[in-house]
């Protein structure tokens, strides 16, 4: 029998015996129905609960009538099985709670008992589940909501009919040999962006990149590659935006055909600040108004460089909506750095004050060279709505536009997810693509008349990709368009997709890739599709939401912002893609560029293309400390300056990284401002995250030298944030927003330093930490690179060279250990132990050997506990006894623990429960209430 204390009360469950005035928590009401109207909702609520419940097994209805243990929602959905059929949905189910000290979970049964869904993540607020295809036939579900550790908490529940119309299959999709470079180039190794946007100068082929910090840094950054993108260097002296904050909400960045470069960030949502650069980067000069209105919002340039080579004729548009609509502004191409005006101080470039759209959502602004338009184009609900406007030679300002009315959306929903986007190919045909958020696939249309007019739209989306955000296009010769955007196999809407932040293991279920596809005779009827996966790995997990600010409200993932781009190589037309990859354990938005190797090029003829293989080699001279300064870049660093990268296996159970150098390491001065010289081989891998979550871990090995000193070797791979509780290895500005990735040395490596050449050894698996397996066998995007930093917990370093990306494939010793098993070794049980002088330990838990599960405890002020991995569960055998290792956080502090239990029979009385936690805390006592179980 299973004793448990209630509020006011006692209640001895099985008898049922209710003993003093109980507040019976029952859900209120206890049913109700949905569908089968889209966006129809029932809502509840239940509680309070005070008695752990670790397991939904331990409460099902007919043992738990009066819903002591556990809430039991019936819901109803009304729509038959064979809906699904010409539909696409579900029941969006959904608790939420005041406190994260509290911890409810989510558990979804039909109706003949079978376990249907399940959200029970821990440490969060919201429980949410996704009921696919959720009929009448399974009704009435039943929703079984799970107290694991509460005190006296009450909880909110609702369940939404979800429905979209249309499930046909995706067309099929041949790639038409487009492929692209296994090995992705980070960006940058440390600061993660959103919404990265590219552009190749068309004078010298220099690289740049820029995206959002985010309004909560006030800052944003500018990269900039002079190597063809194989090396990106941050565009700043500090490590930060050219100029001073406020800044971090949008950004562009384009140069002319003098190669000058123009900036524009969102100052805090309030105006817009623009830059300009006459020496690549090393100096700006900004305006901080240079548009002069309020509640801005994305902004973005294009570029008219005139009819002639010179200066004096170039143009730059600069598109914003503001709180009424959108405008157009424009300046004078920079004439140098004296010039007073250009890149500075902007015009309205239209005949007219009034907005010239009043939509809400405007992809990027286009000039077209050949027909001399501008196009700006806008979400008008269920189609595009273009802003047209003619430019004459040396026109800035007085530009009469127009709006068209674009063809109704296919798919039968709205445009968005996120912004309509227009490009114009070599004859100055007219391109425009949107995701259609009915069917949530990419469409595409074309004018052969400067927008005028336009085709029948075509679905450009197919073969796998039934879930797709934000398009970006660019169009090359005559007929060819190149389209990219995020897709994903599951047919969900990724706004009811898991969010990452809501439950890291549910939202691995759905996973991202970059896809490609390029359209020739895109101006037909019968155009021609070539599509790929730009990413081989997944680059996102769960939800991506669209709803803009607005999903932090559900603490919905917005990780990656808006959009990411694309642009063509002025060489060969290969696609060169700048994106975002939060695959991580941080599950930042590291910035990635890949580009094209091989297929049909958007510019005509055929693009080959090399892939580093290992070992790589670098080039000399480019390691200068900084790249970008106002007196200009500092000198090349010899030691510093990467010549070769090379990996191998002396066994098949350690990694051996060789990083030679120009110069001797063992003699390096530290880089100018900063106390250690620091050489790191990082790479990504196959693992498990810190909540035992998938996750593309990042690993690295390295060696640090201080001005005065001997060279350390290290390995590691940083922990992420936990909640409110920051790790090691990236720096938050809110909770777990990773933001600068740090590379702290975890664990001690052999290394030695010979000649100019450093070699680490490191174990494959257990040699960057423990828990931290490298599954797959294969080493992702590996990059050398260099740098200097002070070992402050939380730093920008003074980043001086970096080699080309690589893959690497382990030998087949390098696999992991094979995972535990399935079945086997399970803990569950709740209760209290006595603590102190009135003071007990309440305590949940419910854990396997898999390393599926989770364990809280909580005793008043002295500790406050949730797991959040565990690594080890064992049960020896006949002693009826169990061990939890694991991580978690303690009175917001991150700590190591290990719970042992001791099962002295079903009534639980003489159970035995004891913690110990790495902060000190530790508590051992006989159950004085609850019951454990070791099965």
């Amino acid at each position: 029998m299973k004793v448990f204390t209630r509020v006011a009360g006692l209640v001895i469950l099985g008898a049922l015996v209710l003993i003093g005035p109980v507040s019976v928590p029952a859900a209120t009401p206890p049913a109700g129905s949905i569908g089968p109207t889209p966006g129809s909702s029932t809502t509840w609520t239940g509680g309070p609960y005070v008695v752990p419940t670790p397991l939904p097994d331990a409460c099902p209805p007919a043992s738990d009538p009066a819903n002591l243990r556990c809430d039991h929602f019936m819901l109803t959905v009304n729509v038959p099985t064979s809906y699904w059929a010409t539909h696409t949905g579900g029941a969006d189910i959904q608790i939420s709670w005041t406190s994260s000290d509290d911890d409810f979970d989510l558990y979804v049964y039909d109706n003949t008992g079978n376990l249907v869904g399940q959200s029970a993540s821990g440490g969060s607020t919201v429980e949410r589940f996704l009921l696919q295809n959720a009929n009448s036939d399974q009704s009435p579900y039943e929703v079984r909501v799970v107290p694991f550790l509460t005190a006296a908490a009450s909880y909110n529940g609702s369940a939404t009919f979800v429905s979209q119309a249309g499930s046909a299959p995706n067309p099929p999709r041949s790639t038409g040999g487009l492929a692209f470079a296994p090995p992705a180039t980070i960006v940058d190794s440390q600061r993660t962006e959103g919404e990265p946007v590219n552009w190749i100068d068309p004078l010298t082929g220099a690289y740049w990149e820029s995206g959002p910090w985010g309004v909560s840094t006030q800052q944003s950054f500018i990269h900039r590659s002079t190597d063809g993108g194989n090396q990106f260097n941050i565009v700043s002296p500090v490590g930060v935006r050219p100029q001073a904050g406020p800044g971090g909400g949008d950004t562009d960045v384009v140069t002319d055909d003098q190669g000058n470069a123009y900036f524009v960030d969102l100052e805090s949502l309030l105006e817009l600040g623009c830059a300009v650069s006459n020496d690549n980067g090393n100096s700006w000069r900004s305006n901080f108004g240079c548009v002069h209105t309020t509640a801005d919002d994305r902004q973005w340039f294009t570029i008219d460089n005139g009819t002639t080579s010179a200066a004096s004729d170039n143009t730059v548009f600069l598109g914003y909506r503001e709180e009424l609509g959108t405008h157009i502004y424009s300046t004078p191409g920079s004439l140098g750095s004296s010039d007073p005006i250009g890149g500075f101080v902007y015009s309205n470039a239209a005949d007219t004050e009034t907005p010239l759209s009043a939509n809400p959502r405007c992809g990027q602004l286009r000039f077209d060279p050949v027909r001399r338009n501008l196009y700006y184009p806008c979400s008008a609900s269920d189609h595009v709505e273009l802003t047209i406007g003619h430019v004459n030679p040396g026109q800035r300002t007085g530009i009469t536009f127009h709006n068209v009315q674009l063809p109704i959306s296919p798919g039968g929903g709205a445009v968005d997810d996120l912004f309509p986007v227009v490009a114009t190919d070599a004859a100055g045909n007219v391109y425009a693509a949107w995701v259609d958020t009915n069917d949530n696939n990419v469409y595409y249309t074309a004018s052969t008349n400067g927008g005028e007019t336009w085709k029948a739209p075509l679905q450009v989306s197919g073969a796998d990709a039934y879930s797709n955000v934000m398009p970006w296009v660019q169009g090359g010769s005559s007929g060819r368009l190149a389209v990219v955007w995020y897709g994903s196999p599951s047919n969900i809407d990724s706004d009811f997709m898991p969010s990452w932040y809501n439950n890291r293991q549910a939202s691995t279920a759905f996973k991202w890739y970059g896809y490609a596809s390029l359209i020739t005779n895109a101006t037909s009827t019968t155009p021609t599709f070539a599509q790929t996966r730009f990413t081989d790995q997944p680059m996102n997990y769960g939800q991506i939401c669209t709803g803009g600010i607005g999903c932090t409200v559900s603490n919905g993932d917005r990780t990656m912002a808006d959009f990411f781009a694309v642009f063509l190589d002025r060489t060969d037309g290969a696609m060169r893609i700048v994106y975002n990859d939060t695959t991580s354990q941080h599950h930042g938005a590291h910035v990635f560029e890949t580009r094209q190797v091989a297929g049909p090029s958007a510019t005509g003829g055929t693009v080959n293309r090399s892939v580093p293989t290992n070992p790589v080699t670098d080039p000399t001279g480019d390691a200068q400390s900084p790249h970008y300064a106002p007196t200009g870049a500092g000198a090349s660093l010899p030691p510093y300056d990467f010549t070769n990268l090379k990996l191998s296996q002396p066994n098949t159970q350690t990694l051996r990284v060789e990083m030679t150098l120009n110069g001797n390491p063992a003699l390096a001065a530290p880089p100018p401002g900063k106390t250690n010289g620091l050489w790191l081989t990082r790479f990504q891998a196959l693992s498990v995250g810190d909540q035992g979550e998938e996750a593309y871990r990042i690993f690295y090995v390295g060696a640090e030298k201080p001005a005065i000193g001997s060279t350390t070797f290290f390995a590691g791979s940083g922990t992420s944030a936990e909640g409110p509780v920051p790790g090691n290895g990236c720096m938050v500005t809110t909770s777990e927003n990773c933001k600068v990735v740090q590379y702290p040395a975890e664990q001690t490596a052999t290394g030695t330093i010979a000649g100019n050449t450093i070699r680490i050894d490191v174990p494959v698996q257990g040699g960057f930490g423990p828990n931290r397996p490298i599954l797959g066998g294969k080493l992702l995007n590996v990059t050398a690179l260099s740098a200097g930093r002070d070992g402050a917990p939380y730093e920008f370093y003074a980043d001086v060279d970096a080699t080309k990306s690589l893959d690497y494939l382990l030998s087949g010793g390098g696999q992991p250990p094979p995972p535990p098993p399935a079945n086997g070794c399970k803990v569950t049980g709740g209760g209290t132990i006595a603590t102190g002088a009135g003071t007990e330990g309440k305590f949940s838990l419910n854990a396997h050997v898999s390393l599926q599960g989770k364990v809280q405890y909580r005793d008043g002020a002295a500790a406050n506990f949730r797991s959040t991995r565990l690594t080890e569960v064992t049960c020896p055998t006949n002693t009826h006894s169990a061990t939890i290792n694991g991580e978690g956080t303690s009175n917001g502090q991150p700590v190591t623990f290990t719970v042992k239990v001791v099962d002295n029979g079903e009534s639980g009385t003489s159970d035995v429960f004891t913690i110990t936690l790495s902060d000190g805390y530790s508590r051992s006592g006989t159950l004085t209430s609850g019951n454990v179980q070791v099965h």
